[in-house]
Formats: structure tokens, sequence, C-alpha cells
């Protein structure tokens, strides 16, 4: 039963791969051998050793891409940790096409080569490396296109970033993701004249550059902004009426919304709750949460006693904790291509 659902969901790919694995080294022969629409009579044993070996070669091909797991992932979210191990599992099928093609030349009777020329294992390798990553990464291309035609179709709230920084480049790659927000200029007088992410970053007044972007929420994304320059932003954007968020965690929710599942996970305690013109105490935050149904806005929050905690920068840094959270579960370092 299990065989089936992995040949229901990986069958394709499958097929996909085996052409791909002989598509780009006959491809690889053609582009180096074929001229005048025929086969050089010269090489014709290279041709022989491409047949020869071919199967062998399709069959190990298809065992090393299963050891290396290329049919065990969602592609539709595959991202650079994918694209690295299918890299590996490439240069590995590269190693058995060069040891395989010498073994069946030498075996050859008519052989005049004891190898494959340095471009058929160029070309060929280059080639099946790009088809199937393309096979793989179609499908998350089409969704992402797909996406940004969506977002621009739809009603877009003008967007700017102050800050153009490692925070707003996280900004930027969460709003990517069906976001009614449409970035249209980041703020930032030490990178002025620039682009970031393809986005114009501009210096000088925050007052003209909403003005004349026609700007309705601010994302704030540089952590050391003073606090009499905070305060400085917020006078402006309250007179223009526009919507603030903080992602440095100084101001967070100063103009947005709060989120009522975070601010519960937070509280200790007997919860009061008043939504729907009526008011319930609940014992505590979590059975708050479970009997709390529907999506709902914080209004106000009042008689509260907050206990804080200063907010390292090395948690946007390093990540170090969630990287080893993931070897230990999957049993694979995080690389990088």
């Amino acid at each position: 039963m299990r065989f089936k659902q992995w040949v229901r969901d990986n069958g394709l790919i499958v097929l996909l791969d085996v052409l791909a694995v002989n598509l780009s080294y006959f491809l690889a022969l053609i582009i180096r051998f074929y001229v005048n629409q025929n086969f050089r009579p010269t090489v014709l044993y290279y041709v022989d050793c491409f047949t020869r070996f071919a199967p062998f070669y399709t069959v190990l091909a298809i065992a090393v891409f299963v050891l290396f797991k290329l049919y065990s992932g969602v592609w539709q979210y595959a991202g650079l940790n994918d694209l690295n191990r299918l890299f590996l599992a490439n240069l590995c099928t590269l190693v058995i096409q060069v040891a395989g093609s010498i073994v069946s030349l030498l075996l050859l009777p008519d052989s005049k080569a004891s190898r494959m020329p340095f471009s058929y294992y160029l070309i060929g390798s280059v080639l099946q490396f790009s088809m199937m990553a393309l096979t793989r990464f179609v499908p998350k291309l089409m969704k992402l296109e797909r996406k940004r035609l969506e977002n621009q179709s739809a009603t877009a709230v003008p967007t700017m970033i102050i800050g153009a920084g490692q925070m707003c480049h996280r900004i930027l790659r969460n709003l990517d993701d069906g976001s009614p927000f449409k970035v249209s200029v980041l703020l930032d007088d030490y990178r002025a004249g620039k682009t970031f992410d393809g986005l114009p970053v501009v210096g000088g007044s925050l007052a003209d550059a909403l003005e004349k972007h026609g700007i309705k929420v601010v994302f704030l994304a540089n952590p050391r902004l003073s606090q009499d320059e905070r305060t400085a932003i917020q006078s402006v954007c309250k007179e223009r009426d526009v919507r603030i968020i903080d992602y440095t965690g100084n101001l967070t929710n100063a103009g947005g919304g709060v989120s009522l599942t975070a601010l519960l996970d937070v509280t200790r305690g007997p919860v009061v709750v008043r939504a729907m013109n009526a008011e319930k105490t609940y014992a505590s935050a979590e059975e708050a949460q479970r009997e709390i149904v529907g999506q709902f806005e914080v209004v106000e929050v009042s008689n509260l006693t907050v206990t804080l905690k200063r907010h390292s920068d090395e948690a946007f840094i390093g990540h170090d904790a969630w990287v080893q959270q993931y070897k230990q579960e999957t049993g694979q370092d995080l690389s990088f291509f």
C-alpha cells in the first residue's frame, strides 16, 4: 500500500528523471560529435559505449537519487537545502558516469579510446542537473508567479520600510507570501540612492517620502533608531493617518493590530474578555484560548502588569538554536547552496 502511494506521488518525477539522465548525455554526444546530420564514422564507438552503459547508469542514478531523498520532498516548497542535495546527487552520478563509461569502452572490442571526451562529461552533467532542477523548481516558480499576478490584480496597500538591512530583507520575504502590502520605497539615509532587492532606497524627509509615494503603511526595520527618532516617526505618521508596524520589537503594534493568541500565550492568571456586547471571566488564558472561537481584534487592554526581557539581536542573526533543532529532528545539516 505504501509503495503504491509512493508511486502515485513520485511516479511522474521518476520518469522525468529517467528521461533526464539519458537525454542529457545523449545530447552531449550530439553536441560533440553530430556533424552534417550524422555521427562521425570515426567515433561511433562512443555511441556504442553510451547505449551499452545507459541502462546500468539509469538504475544506478535513480538509486543515488533515492539515497539523497530526492523523492521525499514537497517540491512546491523547495528551497536551497533541496537544491544542495540535488547538486550533490548529480556529482555522485557524474562519478558513476565517468567510471562506467571507462569500463564500457574497455570492454568494447573496436574501441580506440580509454574514456569519453571531457566535454561529454561536462555538457552531460550540466544538462542533467539543469533538467532535474527545472522539473522540481518549476512548480514553485509558477506558484510564486501566480501569487505575484494575484497581488498585482488585487488592491495593494502602498507601503514603506524604514531601514534597509537584515530586518528589511526578512520583511520583504514575508510580504511576498500573499500579503496585501506592496512595498514601494525604502527609507535609509545611509544607503540612499541605492537599490535593495530591486526597490529604491531614499533618504531625507519622511514626510516628503510619504507624500511623494502615497504611503499608507510604514514598517519599522531599523533597530538602531533612537527613542526621539521613533517619536518623530510616530508624530509624522499620525498627522498623515499612516499606520506603523514596528518589526524591531521596540514599539510593537504601534498603530497596528495585536494578536489575541500571542497576547494570551504570555498571560498568567484569570482573564476577563469583553466581546459581542458580553463579558466573561476565564480562570486562565489557556481556558480562554480553548473557548474563544472565531477571529477577533484586540481593541483595549486594561489593568495590565507587563514583564519585559531585553531582546537580543543574536536571535535575528544566528538562529543557532533553530539550526540545532532542525539537525536533531531531520538528522541533516542545514546547508545553503
